[in-house]
Order: structure tokens, then sequence, then C-alpha cells
């Protein structure tokens, strides 16, 4: 208020005419009208904020203000690697017995060889995704994806489908021979062949081999780790 009065009292064009310093008592001061009311309010705010300011320290814009500051969370979504998306599902557990039995009859294999590489390979988990870039239920690479035209890996029926039509092949390949199979569908087809297979003990493609064995059941039953 003090700060509006002063303003009035010292704006030229709020002053009546005749005005003096001596005989401010003496005379009525003129009513303000509505233009003059409105720039004097404007300079007043205005002269506030500039006094706000200078006791407070700067006015922080809305995206520097603590509440808005990014969270530890946020950081190390900020801190990933450009084209990175961090997994929103890290386990879907779905139903694929039939799955298996259906492809199993077709690509005449055992269903529980299937369900022990399931077990070995995913442990079920439908949208697995290796560190090497196999995704699925039987961990499908991209190569065995677009050779049997896989267009969704994590969809169950078409990853065992294709992961069975892959194994059937390999053992068409090996002349039946199992553990080379198995150990092709690990480390691939070529590399067996190259090493006349022979899979030095020790090995990750060796340990899967072992797994998988150790878990297959012939009955056909589903198995988990």
């Amino acid at each position: 208020m003090f700060l509006r009065e002063h303003i009035i009292s010292n704006s030229p064009w709020c002053k009546p005419a005749g005005w003096e310093p001596n005989n401010m008592e003496a005379i009525t001061p003129a009513p303000v009208f509505p233009g003059c009311q409105a720039i004097i309010t404007g300079l007043a705010v205005a002269i506030g904020l500039v006094l706000a300011s200078q006791q407070n320290g700067p006015a922080l814009h809305p995206a520097d203000s603590p509440a808005c500051a990014p969270t530890i969370r946020d950081q190390k979504i900020i801190s990933r690697p450009p084209g990175s998306v961090p997994p929103v599902r890290k386990y879907v557990r779905v139903n694929y017995s039939g799955f298996v039995r259906t492809a199993a009859l077709r690509y005449g294999l055992d269903p529980g060889l299937i369900n022990a590489i399931i077990a070995i390979e995913s442990g079920g988990n439908s949208v697995a995704v290796s560190p090497k870039g196999a995704k699925g239920l039987m961990q499908l690479m991209p190569s065995v994806c677009k050779k049997y035209r896989v267009k969704d890996p994590f969809n169950a029926q078409q990853n065992v489908f294709a992961g069975t039509a892959y194994l059937a092949y390999l053992l068409e390949s090996l002349d039946g021979d199992l553990e080379l199979a198995l150990g092709a569908y690990h480390c691939g087809l070529p590399r067996i062949i190259e090493n006349e297979g022979v899979m030095t003990p020790g090995t990750g493609t060796h340990k899967f081999v072992r797994s998988v064995l150790s878990r297959y059941s012939p009955a056909g039953e589903e198995i988990f780790p």
C-alpha cells in the first residue's frame, strides 16, 4: 500500500493542477483515472518482484526446481546408451505344451526333448533374450528366424515350431546323432562340422548338451529349472 501511494504522489499523471509540495494537504487529490490505476498497479507489481528477487535470489525456472529434478531412476535411464531400450517385461509364462506336442508330432521328435531344450534355454520364459540376441522359448537366433520365416520370436507357437523344425534339420544333417545335434543347436552346425564332432569338455556347448540330456524326459512332460 505504501509503495502504491508513493507512486501516486510522485506520478505527474496523477497530480491535480496547481499541486505544490507546500500546499499538498490543502488540496484535495484528484481522482485516479482507470488508465492511471492500471499503470500504477503494473509498476507496483514489477517493483515488488524485483525487490523479492534481490532478497531471495533469482527465480527458478519450473524445469530447474527441485520438484522437477531427475530422480535416481530417471538418471539411470538418461545414462543408457542411445538406442537401448530397457525391457518392459522380464518374464512371461505361457502355456506352450500344446504347441510342443503338435510340433513334435509334425517333425517326428519326442516332446520331452523339446521341453528339455526349453527348460535349459529359457526356463519357460517366452520373452527371454540372450546377450547374443537369441529370443523366446527355444532361444532362436536371427538366422534361424529368417530361415523359418518367424515374424515374432516371442510368439510361443512360432518359436516352438521353428525351434523344433531346426532341431529336426540338425538331426537329419548329423545322421541322427542327438548329442551332436544338440551341440549344433547351441553353437551352430558349421562349428560342429569344422571340429569333426568333437565338443571340448567344460565349454558352453558341452555343458548345454549335458544339461539338456540330464533333463530329457521321454515321457514328454514339461520340465522347468
